[in-house]
C-alpha cells in the first residue's frame, strides 16, 4: 500500500495520467488536429476545405465545409424561393468558442424561419480577417453564391489595412537585367 500511495503522490504520475487523458479525450472527439489554414496570396490566408478538427484553444471541434468556412454544406444553387444571407467577418461571426449551432449565423437564420421566412444563412466568416480581406472574400467566394442580402458587422479593428500574409508570385518568362 506504500509504494502504490507513493506511486500516485508521483508528480511524474500525475503529469502522465494528465497527458494520457488529454489523448484519449481527443481521440473520442474524432479530431486529429487543430483547424488548419493556408496561406492565400490573394486573402492574406483561408481555411483548408473539409476539415473536422478542434478550435484553436482545443476546447471544441469545429466542422469546415467543402467550400473552406465553417459551416454545414453548401450547394451553389439555392431553392427556388429561398432568401439567401452571406454573412462575412472575423472571429465574433466565425464563433469563436462556440458550438456552430450557438453562432449567430445560426440563430439568426433559426428565428427569421421561427418567423415563416424561408432562409439560407451562410456563415463566409473567417478569424482575423479585416474590412479589406473580406472585401476580396466576398469576390473570391462569396458572389458566385448569388446572396440575395450581405451582411458585414465591422469592429474597430477590422479597419486596419491587411498585411500580407503570402509573397508576391514571382514574374514568369525570362529575366531581363538593367545595366
Amino acid at each position: 500500500m506504500g509504494l502504490l500511495a507513493s506511486i500516485l503522490r508521483s508528480r511524474t504520475l500525475g503529469a502522465a495520467v494528465a497527458v494520457a487523458a488529454v489523448f484519449v479525450a481527443f481521440d473520442s472527439a474524432g479530431a486529429r488536429r487543430t483547424v488548419v489554414q493556408e496561406l492565400d496570396a490573394r486573402l492574406g490566408w483561408r481555411m483548408l476545405p473539409s476539415q473536422h478538427a478542434f478550435d484553436r484553444n482545443l476546447e471544441k471541434t469545429e466542422d469546415i465545409n467543402a467550400y473552406g468556412f465553417r459551416d454545414r454544406e453548401w450547394t451553389l444553387e439555392k431553392r427556388p424561393g429561398t432568401a439567401r444571407l452571406a454573412l462575412l467577418g472575423d472571429s465574433m461571426t466565425y464563433g469563436s468558442t462556440v458550438e456552430l449551432e450557438k453562432t449567430y449565423p445560426r440563430l439568426l437564420e433559426r428565428k427569421l424561419r421561427d418567423r415563416g421566412l424561408d432562409v439560407e444563412v451562410m456563415n463566409f466568416a473567417v478569424q482575423g480577417y479585416t474590412l479589406e480581406q473580406s472585401a476580396r472574400n466576398y469576390v473570391e467566394n462569396v458572389r458566385r453564391f448569388r446572396p440575395d442580402v450581405v451582411v458585414m458587422p465591422v469592429v474597430d479593428q477590422d479597419v486596419k489595412p491587411m498585411a500580407p500574409a503570402a509573397p508576391p508570385p514571382r514574374p514568369r518568362g525570362p529575366r531581363t537585367e538593367r545595366h
